[in-house]
C-alpha cells in the first residue's frame, strides 16, 4: 500500500529513530525510498555554502547507505527552499504513496516556530503522513525508539467526519496487510456538550456505538481478530493521548482535519495536536485539496 515513500532527511536528530521504523513499513509493501533533504537558504552565504553543502551531504550519503542495507532501492535528492511547497511536489511527481518526518515534541507555538520538515508537513500534505517521534532539545526527557511492530496495536480515533471515513479506509489496507489487533475510539467532545446538550449524551453514545460496531464487523471482515469499540466524555486531544499510554498503543492512524476549518487554522485541530504530543508514530491521512 505504500510502496514507495518519501522520507525527510535532517540533522537535528538521530537517524536510527526514522529507520527502525520505516523498516516496518515493509509489511504494508514498501520497497522504495527516496530520501529528500532541503537545505536553508539562509545558511548558503559564499562564505560557509561550501563546508555547510558538503555536511548535509556527508548525512544524507549515511542515511542512504542505511536504509540500503535494511533491503530498500534508496534515491536520494538535495534542494534549497521551503518545505511544505518543494517536499509536496516532489511526492507527487515521484508517485510516492507517504511522506515520513521525524517529529520532536511541540507545543503548538513551538511548533510554529519550529523549522522542522514535520510541522511544515502537517498543513497541506498531498499524501499521508507519518511522523515518528524523536528526541527534541537535549535537556528534555529521552524519547524511546520504536520498540513494538508498527502494526502490533493500531489506534484509529475518529469524530465521524468525511475525513475520518477517508482515514478508516487506510486502517482497513492496514489490516488488510496483516494488522490484527485495532482499537476504534470517538471521544464525545465536552467543550461542545457541556451543559446545553448533556441531556443528549445517552443518545449521542448510542448512535456512536452504533457506528463504531460497524466499523468493527468491516475491519473483522477485512482480517482483524481483536477489535475494541471505545466512547470516552471529555477533551478529545488529552483522552486520546491517555488511551495510547493506558493501552499501549504503537501506532495511530487519523485524518489531519476534522470538523471545523476555522478551528484547525487558528487553534490546530485534534489530529495536530495528537500528532505534537503522542509518544507513538502518527499516521496523518490529508483531506482532499482542491
Amino acid at each position: 500500500m505504500f510502496e514507495k515513500v518519501l522520507i525527510i532527511s535532517e540533522l537535528h536528530y538521530d537517524f536510527a529513530y526514522i529507520s527502525r521504523c520505516v523498516q516496518q513499513l515493509k509489511k504494508l509493501g514498501t520497497e522504495s525510498c527516496l530520501l529528500v533533504q532541503c537545505l536553508n537558504p539562509h545558511e548558503l552565504n559564499d562564505t560557509v555554502s561550501t563546508y555547510v553543502i558538503g555536511l548535509y551531504k556527508e548525512h544524507l550519503t549515511a542515511q542512504q547507505q542505511n536504509l540500503k542495507d535494511c533491503g530498500f532501492t534508496v534515491t536520494t535528492r538535495q534542494l534549497v527552499g521551503a518545505y511544505r511547497d518543494s517536499i509536496g511536489q516532489i511526492a507527487r511527481e515521484e508517485g510516492c504513496m507517504l511522506i515520513v518526518a521525524g517529529a520532536p515534541e511541540r507545543t503548538v507555538i513551538g511548533s510554529l516556530l519550529d523549522g522542522s520538515a514535520a510541522y511544515n508537513m502537517m498543513q497541506g500534505s498531498p499524501v499521508p503522513l507519518l511522523l515518528i517521534r524523536t528526541p527534541g532539545d537535549p535537556d528534555t526527557k529521552p524519547v524511546e525508539a520504536v520498540k513494538s511492530p508498527l502494526t502490533e496495536h493500531v489506534l484509529f480515533p475518529t469524530d465521524f467526519s468525511d475525513n475520518a471515513t477517508r482515514a478508516f479506509h487506510v486502517v482497513m489496507d492496514v489490516v488488510k496487510a496483516g494488522a490484527r489487533k485495532v482499537s476504534l475510539l470517538h471521544v464525545q467532545d465536552k467543550a461542545k456538550i457541556d451543559p446545553h446538550l448533556l441531556s443528549q449524551l445517552d443518545t449521542f453514545n448510542k448512535k456512536d456505538l452504533l457506528r463504531l460496531r460497524e466499523m468493527e464487523q468491516e475491519l473483522k471482515q477485512a482480517g482483524a481478530t481483536d477489535v475494541a469499540c471505545t466512547l470516552r466524555y471529555g477533551s478529545p486531544t488529552s483522552e486520546i493521548l491517555s488511551f495510547i499510554s493506558e493501552q499501549q498503543v504503537s501506532w495511530v492512524i487519523m485524518g489531519s482535519q476534522g470538523r471545523g476549518w476555522i478551528r484547525e487554522i487558528y487553534l490546530g485541530n485534534v489530529s495536530h495536536n495528537i500528532a505534537r504530543h503522542a509518544p507513538v508514530p502518527v499516521l496523518l491521512v490529508p483531506a482532499p485539496r482542491d
